[in-house]
């Protein structure tokens, strides 16, 4: 797709209280976003803030692009599929 703008996080450690709101800034400097990449791959633990910035990046895009977590580990992964997260968003557990 010609002029797609296409965003890539990769969170390191924790996604947490402390550093939920990095992410959200970060996402929150870019307008017009259709697709976003967040890789998890070095990130081994997600909590109920980190699920918040999750959800708040994947509004803040294009409505009708799209986000995607991957290299989720599987604890990490159980944790976003008991909240739902699948649902919104893409999850795989490989990276891309």
């Amino acid at each position: 797709m010609v002029g797609t703008k296409t965003l890539m996080f990769r969170v390191v450690g924790e996604l947490d209280a402390v550093t939920s709101e990095q992410l959200i800034g970060a996402m929150g400097e870019w307008l017009g976003i259709r697709e976003c990449v967040i890789d998890l791959t070095a990130c081994g633990f997600v909590d109920a803030s980190g699920i918040r910035a999750l959800l708040l990046c994947q509004q803040a895009i294009d409505p009708d692009g799209t986000m995607r977590l991957v290299g989720v580990a599987p604890n990490v992964e159980r944790t976003l599929r008991s909240a739902g997260l699948q649902s919104v968003l893409e999850i795989s557990a490989g990276p891309d």
